[in-house]
């Protein structure tokens, strides 16, 4: 199938038109915690309780089949006013799943660029439907 690709000068300006049967693929989404439905979330809750919590996320591949984002993840362990711990590292979402009519990664692996300075090993599970 040929692309159609136009482009015009007008004023300086080009003008490109988009090859015909281009598509933008599926939304994906991620749960958290507290039952909020995101879109490469820039926080997110890993816990009701607010132990564990992802600050500054920066993703790529979001929309893929794995999603990767940089981010801070705040440990703040109990009791409550504990002063909590906040540890550079990496979240991966995979395995997209259907619910519905929307699709949602359905697995999540943390990996902490100083594991040791963590109060406590997070085990973490993200439940979609």
């Amino acid at each position: 199938m040929k692309a159609l690709l136009l482009c015009l000068l007008l004023g300086g300006a080009w003008l490109v038109a988009a090859p015909s049967g281009a598509s933008t693929p599926p939304r994906v989404y991620v749960e958290d915690a507290l039952g909020q439905r995101h879109q490469h979330p820039a926080r997110f809750d890993f816990s009701v309780n607010g132990d564990l919590t992802a600050r500054e996320l920066r993703w790529k591949g979001w929309r893929t089949s794995t999603a990767k984002a940089r981010g801070v993840f705040v440990f703040s362990p109990r009791p409550a006013g504990s002063p909590g711990v906040g540890l550079t590292g990496s979240l991966r979402l995979t395995s997209i799943v259907r619910c519905g009519d929307r699709r949602y990664y359905s697995k999540a692996r943390l990996t902490l660029d100083h594991p040791g300075d963590a109060p406590f090993r997070p085990v973490i599970t993200i439940k979609p439907c």
